[in-house]
């Protein structure tokens, strides 16, 4: 019997949101599509939905890390609108080039993935994680979780496909 999933976790540029470079204002937000449709489905069900994001633009002194946080918070006032929301979000804001001291925490690196995990109280085997890049997937395997590439499909269908061959 296959465990049952209760979290997913995702990155967010070029997962569920379009990536147009070094995102934080509000007006430059555009969900991908289905990404609606896939967190509030995901919430509708019960399931955990969760940011594991590096956003270099902090190292590279293009905005604050606040400036990240209220874009998030307007990430879910936007998403309130269709009755769901991202429960947590997890922001790495080194660069090697750029930061002075030593980063632990950006992908490939598992510890936002890992702090995530043992913030919520999940198992490894209950979460799944979507991400666009060879460093999700990377930090994912060091995690020790489920990992699939965010497919040219819509989000959505790809959540309920996910789902349909892993639960």
């Amino acid at each position: 019997m296959k465990k049952k999933i209760k979290a997913f976790f995702f990155d967010r540029d070029n997962t569920l949101i379009h990536d147009s470079g070094y995102i934080f204002k509000n007006e430059h937000l555009k969900f991908l599509t289905g990404t609606i449709k896939a967190i509030k489905f995901l919430k509708k069900n019960n399931f955990l939905v969760v940011v594991i994001t590096n956003q270099s633009g902090i190292a590279r002194k293009y905005f604050k890390l606040t400036d990240v946080k209220k874009f998030h918070k307007y990430i879910n006032k936007k998403l309130s609108s269709h009755n769901c929301k991202i429960d947590d979000f997890f922001i790495c804001g080194c660069h090697p080039k750029f930061s002075k001291n030593k980063c632990t925490c950006r992908k490939p690196s598992p510890k936002m993935i890992n702090n995530a995990i043992k913030k919520w109280k999940l198992k490894k085997t209950e979460v799944i994680m979507i991400g666009d890049k060879k460093t999700d997937k990377i930090a994912s395997k060091k995690a020790g979780v489920k990992f699939f590439y965010k497919s040219k499909t819509n989000l959505y269908k790809q959540v309920k496909l996910i789902l349909k061959r892993n639960i």
